[in-house]
């Protein structure tokens, strides 16, 4: 059974800017990406979760654990 990452958009921005802090990657974005389906979601009270595996692949890294293997 694969667990998928789970996390807040505010939660995502953040790894992401680990990575790459010139992002622009936005918050919007990422909402509107919830919004039209392109990346799963739900609510949970207020706050939208998303998929951050699927936010990865649709911004271009496949594989998120690439990094740690090429080292």
């Amino acid at each position: 059974m694969k667990i998928y990452r789970m996390r807040t958009i505010f939660e995502a921005i953040e790894l992401i800017k680990e990575q790459d802090p010139n992002t622009a990657v936005a918050p919007y974005t990422i909402k509107m990406l919830a919004k039209t389906k392109q990346i799963r979601s739900f609510y949970t009270g207020k706050k939208l979760i998303i998929n951050f595996d699927d936010l990865l692949k649709l911004i271009g890294d496949d594989d998120p654990e690439s990094d740690s293997e090429k080292e």
